[in-house]
């Protein structure tokens, strides 16, 4: 687990299984962390647009010079996000149609992009990625609602949208989707800040009711 908390350039990595704290000082630029496949290793990436650089967890090299960004267009509204191995990040502008480029943690280098979702090809700035059951997701805010599409074949680029979710329009900020409930009809755990001055909430979003529940209090329950 990497934590960052409201110390500059500090992020603290966790071993949950055995307790041990690694301190990494991190670089000027935006930061991804993910683990390598099928090597397993774990490795930190610092982007910026003139270079790319990575940090391999407990090889005791440092940061090291990676491959540059092919293009200095991403999207810094939206976080880098790893699943299986790959880095993604959002283009905004697109690149030659792609709304998304991919970095490859065990090789090191940048490959192709992937095109987005039909209503991301408008150039729009508010897209973000996040990592949902083991795949790539896009969030796409609409009109009253935000639109979840799931990467189904990045070769290909074809996206499947698999929620529509009315959001309230006071949220302070966006949700952050967590995990398809498997087998409990297509329910999503998701976390949101619905106040400035509240912390996020846990809840669960219910597809066929368009209904929403706390998490604690039905899990308790």
């Amino acid at each position: 687990m990497c934590v960052v908390g409201y110390s500059m350039g500090i992020a603290t990595l966790l071993n949950l299984a055995t307790g041990e704290e690694t301190v990494i000082h991190l670089k000027f630029g935006f930061m991804g962390f993910g683990r390598a496949a099928p090597s397993g290793a774990y490795k930190m990436v610092s982007i910026n647009p003139s270079s790319c650089e990575i940090l391999t967890v407990g090889d005791g090299v440092g940061w090291r010079q990676a491959q540059p960004l092919p293009s200095s267009s991403i999207s810094y509204n939206s976080r880098p996000v790893v699943v299986r191995g790959v880095l993604y990040l959002i283009l905004v502008p697109q690149l030659n149609g792609d709304s998304v480029i991919c970095f490859d943690l065990e090789s090191e280098e940048w490959k192709g992009g992937i095109r987005g979702p039909p209503s991301s090809q408008r150039q729009r700035c508010d897209a973000s990625l996040q990592e949902l059951n083991g795949a790539l997701c896009m969030l796409l805010p609409e009109v009253g609602t935000m639109g979840i599409w799931l990467l189904i074949d990045s070769c290909k680029g074809v996206w499947i949208k698999v929620y529509s979710i009315p959001m309230d329009p006071s949220a302070y900020s966006p949700i952050t989707p967590l995990r398809i409930l498997v087998g409990d009809d297509g329910k999503l755990l998701f976390y949101i800040t619905l106040k400035f001055d509240e912390f996020a909430v846990l809840q669960i979003y219910d597809p066929r009711h368009r209904t929403f529940t706390d998490a604690p209090k039905m899990l308790a329950g």
